[in-house]
């Protein structure tokens, strides 16, 4: 008798494919223009507080962790490898 191994692994990747962290998820809700210039600011020589400041003032409740794990590539969006 198989083990039904793909069951329980399918349930991991969620409705729409593998998980994303939330940095990822924010930027698909913004427009072209927002997700390009996050995008960009995760890249740049920005603290992760003065990006973390920013969004939170901008009325977006996301974690300074998850923005340096997703900076560092810790995140779920790459596996969550260190």
């Amino acid at each position: 008798m198989e083990t039904p191994l793909g069951l329980g692994l399918e349930r991991l990747l969620g409705a729409n494919g593998p998980s994303v962290c939330p940095v990822a998820k924010l930027i698909a809700t913004l427009t072209e223009a927002e997700a390009e210039l996050l995008q960009r600011v995760m890249l740049s020589s920005a603290s992760t507080r003065q990006i973390h400041n920013e969004l939170t003032a901008s009325g977006f409740r996301i974690g300074r962790d998850t923005i340096a794990n997703h900076r560092r590539g810790w995140c779920r969006c790459n596996g969550g490898q260190q």
